[in-house]
């Protein structure tokens, strides 16, 4: 009986995946559970496994395809199985073409060539057709015109490249976001003195542990911000751990692992854990479980001397602090200006499920723990 082996779905929101190896090739034979291909998400890359023994069939997606959820990629047979026939497929029948009047070589040794670089091929006499382009996809452009031409380089090209797995999710993620959550954003001026001098006391714990430990127990506090958007559009999720992603700089672009369940871990306990999950960001090997799930995040740019900015919400997400640069600051304390190490925290907010009143409670209740250094 043959066993259909698809693209899984990993994640509520998951849409998609990129087919990136076949492990295993038609003919093989497999034991249920053999890994038989590897694909990427939007988030992490995802083994396949045979959901039956039996004989590999064949193969229905080439590696580099980006496969829907569902996506039929090949079944596993029986010893001397047959395909199964598909249904509601027909061949496309296969047209004879003529070459075109004045088209001096044939169809298959055709190159694409831009606009611009057939106007300028146009104008200097260059028969285009048996160029190699250089640009994009192979595409013929003015630089490979004029070097036929023997003339001039063209002025300074821009270069283009395709976008990582990661750059390409974060596009799509966020001009998604932007486009469907009203975002609001409140700051607020933070008074971390206490913060500062007690850094010299706990070696390993960054400053950004200190806010999203911070975070986890004012969201804790205030439940009404620890949920997300249903996506069916009939409600929201009211979560019950409190989940909290980091924005990660990576080599491949943005990532956000997940510190899970914040509010019940202590700070040094805390800052291992991040630690690990920055590490495995930075090269790549986050699992399913690092990412996802969370109801808040926390975006730090303070090292690069970013006072404040207003954060576009991930996807799914409640609520995002930008944690803005720590920097001595005059103040009024009692009546008399002194200086203090300040910080302004920027608390972007999805308004379909945070209202303006809500959200102010977790803004103040962040700010007092970090100033009065009352978390566990």
């Amino acid at each position: 009986m043959s066993a259909p082996i698809r693209v899984p779905r990993v994640g509520q929101n998951m849409t998609e995946a990129t087919l990136v190896s076949w492990v295993r090739s038609s003919g093989d034979v497999v034991a249920a559970g053999d890994v038989v291909a590897t694909i990427e998400t939007d988030k992490t890359e995802i083994e396949v496994e045979a959901p039956a023994a039996g004989v590999l069939g064949a193969l229905r997606a080439n590696e580099g395809d980006v496969c829907a959820v569902g996506t039929l990629l090949a079944y596993v047979l029986d010893p001397g199985e047959s395909e199964p026939l598909a249904t509601g497929m027909a061949s496309a029948p296969t047209v004879a073409l003529e070459p075109e009047q004045g088209i001096s070589a044939p169809l298959e040794e055709r190159r694409p060539v831009s606009p611009r670089a057939r106007r300028i091929a146009m104008e200097l006499g260059v028969d285009v057709d048996g160029l190699v382009g250089t640009g994009a996809d192979g595409v013929v452009t003015e630089a490979d015109v004029r070097a036929a031409a023997g003339g001039a380089p063209a002025p300074h090209a821009d270069r283009r490249r395709a976008f990582t797995r990661r750059e390409r999710t974060a596009a799509r993620n966020l001009a998604t976001s932007w486009a469907s959550a009203p975002h609001f954003t409140q700051m607020v001026d933070v008074d971390v003195t206490l913060v500062v001098e007690q850094r010299n006391d706990r070696p390993g714990i960054t400053f950004n542990d200190v806010v999203v430990h911070a975070l986890g127990n004012a969201l804790r506090a205030v439940p009404q911000c620890n949920l997300r958007f249903d996506a069916d559009g009939h409600g929201v999720i009211e979560l019950d751990d409190v989940d909290i992603a980091i924005a990660v700089d990576t080599p491949d672009g943005l990532a956000m692992p997940v510190v899970r369940r914040v509010d019940t871990l202590d700070r040094e306990v805390l800052a291992q854990r991040a630690r690990e999950l920055i590490a495995r960001a930075r090269v790549d090997e986050l699992t399913p479980a690092d990412v996802g799930g969370a109801s808040a995040s926390v975006s730090n740019l303070g090292a690069y001397g970013i006072r404040a900015g207003t954060a576009v919400l991930p996807v799914d997400h409640a609520a995002i602090v930008f944690v803005g640069a720590i920097e001595p600051r005059a103040v009024v304390r009692d009546g008399v200006i002194v200086v203090r190490s300040m910080c302004t925290l920027s608390i972007t907010y999805d308004h379909r499920v945070v209202d303006g009143a809500t959200a102010a409670r977790l803004t103040v209740t962040l700010a007092s723990l970090l100033e009065q250094e009352e978390t566990p």
